[in-house]
């Protein structure tokens, strides 16, 4: 079984992100990530928050996007267990939205 990095950032204050892991456990937060290179996607997400005052709420939805494609595809290159691609998917009040794929071989943008 291959195991996917999973990476939540919310941009709207009204939306709750939680995290469910396979045990059952719930936990609610503004962000997640979850798997293997987990630790150095967290380095990416920690310098950003720092630059917003902790608030990632404010930031736009291409500068939120930008961000978790950093910070996934920080994770897969230090990591030798992830690659292939990076799929962004918005959930919001009216549906699922897949807006990007990233072949994580192509994206240069560390």
């Amino acid at each position: 079984m291959k195991f996917k990095t999973f990476l939540s950032l919310h941009v709207n204050l009204c939306l709750l992100v939680y995290y469910v892991d396979s045990e059952g456990s719930c936990v609610q937060g503004d962000l997640f990530s979850v798997g293997s290179g987990s630790i150095l996607a967290y380095s990416i997400l920690d310098a950003k928050k720092s630059e917003h005052e902790e608030d990632l709420s404010k930031l736009s939805k291409e500068d939120a996007i930008d961000t978790a494609l950093r910070a996934v595809k920080h994770a897969t290159y230090r990591d030798g267990f992830s690659g292939g691609y990076i799929n962004v998917i918005e959930v919001n009040q009216t549906g699922t939205f897949h807006l990007r794929r990233v072949d994580v071989q192509y994206f240069n943008d560390l």
